[in-house]
């Protein structure tokens, strides 16, 4: 209880400090120029327009496609297949990479890392098949009545499942790959070690596990206050300050989690409902690695390309949105026999009716709030049958943590995470089936930011997946 009391007053002063600061600097219900949200349509036209391919390479592109789950579910995905010309044609290749993005992004977030491996590795590119997710809530997929464990984690295991249905050769020694990262990462982690028959491997983007980081945190906690006994000042704090620092970085989680009337009162102030300012500023972290308007010269970008670089950005995170694109989406809106080839209604009702990304009852936040990364879940019995139940983590098994290998790329000027309370030790505690490679040049945003190396050592550690026995 107490440390609930302390989330909400902490959250509440952020609002109000974060409301005074962008008062004073002139954004809060200010938008940007008109310039920027003249791009930003055109952009989201572009992008989320069902009837035209996302062009990933010369000779590639990422197709709109849907899938529809039993629970009448329907989710957005993009894949580098096309349809197949006839029904006696097939779509099934050796390999599948399945990409699932985080907060506050979409399926789209994957295109830079899917023309980059298509480009580059030519035969991995013959042999595989790329599907990038819009998780439910997110860009085109539709919405869940709950954003818990029990709620999305079955989704993303019934797509996962229908995507190798669909596009894996059977009897051909081929892998599933699943490529990950924040909030995707985050399910991904609890899928290696709750559900490891879903995957061959794992990659994590700047994600955890969550039984590492809430052991790493338990650790921490009592070291420093066993130093603290002994009066050791200096080891006490050496052992509490990267949870300080985690703390502050996490400020925008405890804004989500407001509780209620206050959530909803106090989260849209800092962010300038309906202004897009909040999402403008992570865009801008994205891209290059700050959200303060700045451009680092290793970008190589000026301030037209870099504004062109942000709102494509921003468009890819907003999904289907403004009344241009949904015209746009519902007149090529159409029904597929067999299958849905359209924005689902709920949707396009939830991008109608979006009052800013910072709105507490806007789907993507609802991640944060009901329960997702600790609660229990169940597989279907379907499901079940075919990949086994779910195996809660127990610390009873720590030497069979995970049962297929888990890579984690690390962007190391991370903003949002602390690798020091996130991952510090993770390897010697997987007993060498986690895997740590470090990104120096990148933040938090690896396979789309700018002049850096994050992008190719994605696709490197994806080929070496393939590549491992």
């Amino acid at each position: 209880m107490l440390l609930r009391v302390v989330s909400v007053a902490w959250g509440t002063l952020i609002a109000l400090v974060l409301s005074v600061q962008g008062t004073l600097q002139g954004t809060v219900f200010s938008p940007p120029p008109q310039r920027f949200f003249t791009l930003l349509t055109k952009k989201r036209n572009e992008l989320w327009n069902l009837s035209s391919p996302l062009v990933l390479t010369d000779e590639h592109a990422a197709h709109h496609d849907f899938v529809q789950l039993s629970t009448g579910t329907v989710l957005h995905y993009l894949t580098t297949q096309p349809p197949p010309l006839s029904p006696s044609s097939t779509n099934k290749k050796k390999h599948l990479i399945v990409f699932l993005h985080g907060y506050p992004d979409s399926s789209l977030l994957w295109t830079k890392t899917m023309g980059f491996l298509l480009a580059s590795k030519p035969e991995l590119a013959r042999n595989s098949v790329l599907v990038a997710l819009d998780l439910p809530g997110y860009g085109g997929s539709d919405n869940l009545p709950e954003y818990n464990a029990s709620r999305v984690m079955p989704s993303v295991v019934e797509f996962i499942h229908m995507m190798r249905l669909k596009y894996l050769s059977n009897g051909v020694n081929g892998k599933l790959i699943l490529v990950s990262h924040d909030w995707g990462a985050v399910i991904a982690g609890r899928l290696g070690v709750e559900v490891p028959g879903i995957a061959d491997q794992f990659i994590l983007v700047n994600g955890f596990l969550m039984p590492f980081f809430l052991r790493n945190v338990s650790l921490r906690l009592k070291s420093a206050a066993s130093h603290l006994m002994a009066l050791d000042i200096g080891m006490a704090w050496k052992n509490i300050a990267p949870l300080i620092g985690q703390i502050s970085k996490s400020f925008y989680i405890f804004l989500f989690t407001l509780p209620g009337v206050l959530g909803r009162c106090l989260i849209p102030l800092p962010f300038s409902a309906g202004q897009h300012n909040f999402m403008r500023t992570v865009a801008q972290l994205a891209v290059t690695g700050r959200g303060d308007g700045k451009i680092p010269k290793r970008t190589g970008l000026d301030p037209f390309s870099a504004e062109e670089k942000v709102a494509t950005h921003l468009a890819r995170s907003l999904g289907p949105g403004d009344d241009a694109l949904l015209s746009v989406l519902e007149t090529n809106a159409r029904e597929k026999q067999g299958g849905v080839e359209s924005y689902p209604r709920r949707a396009i009702e939830r991008v109608r009716s979006r009052d800013g990304w910072a709105n507490a009852e806007t789907e993507s936040v609802r991640y944060y709030r009901e329960g997702l990364a600790r609660g229990a879940w169940t597989m279907t019995p379907p499901m079940a049958e075919l990949y086994g139940d779910v195996r809660p983590f127990d610390e009873s098994r720590e030497h069979e943590i995970l049962k297929k290998p888990l890579t984690i790329i690390w962007g190391r000027k991370d903003a949002a995470l602390d690798w020091r309370v996130m991952i510090d030790g993770v390897e010697e505690w997987s007993r060498g089936t986690v895997r740590v490679k470090w990104v120096e040049d990148c933040a938090h945003w690896v396979a789309v930011q700018e002049g850096t190396t994050g992008i190719a050592v994605i696709v490197e550690e994806i080929e070496r997946a393939l590549e491992s026995q």
